[in-house]
């Protein structure tokens, strides 16, 4: 009869564990941004900021995964880590039409943390870095107005 080391076998399976875990994760990097967002919408923030900060920074959805990972904080009412987040979306390249979008949502989302923070003057800045060709200029607009209304 063959007798087996048990370490040995352990081992040999500890390896290819993590070899096959390690295959995994891979994949499931590639599917972060869904399952984080996912995770957004069930309301599980501490779940989904988890998997979103598992996408990687070239990712295609890098931008779109950090907009929520702001958004998520928002929800917990950690504004001023959000605003860090949404600060940083800000300078990152921008690699499609739907980036674009997703920086100018930025922009706006800071803004109005700064408004809520009672922070006029920064937020009127804040607000003028939206691009004069962006979609959601009548909403800056808008929302400036109210900023000018509020400071008096």
């Amino acid at each position: 009869m063959c007798r087996i080391n048990l370490k040995l076998y352990v081992l040999i399976f500890t390896l290819l564990s993590g070899c096959f875990f390690t295959q995994l994760l891979a994949v499931d990097v590639d599917n972060s941004y869904s399952q984080g967002k996912a995770l957004f919408f069930a309301k599980k923030d501490k779940a989904a900021e988890a998997v979103l900060s598992l996408v990687p920074l070239s990712s295609s959805y890098n931008v779109k995964a950090q907009y929520i990972l702001g958004a998520s904080l928002i929800r917990q009412g950690q504004l001023e880590k959000a605003e860090n987040i949404f600060s940083k979306i800000i300078l990152l390249p921008i690699k499609s039409i739907d980036d674009r979008k997703v920086v100018d949502l930025a922009i706006l989302a800071r803004a109005r943390i700064l408004y809520y923070q009672n922070k006029l003057r920064e937020s009127v800045l804040a607000y003028q870095l939206l691009p004069a060709d962006s979609d959601f200029k009548n909403k800056m607009l808008y929302e400036l107005a109210m900023v000018y209304i509020r400071y008096g």
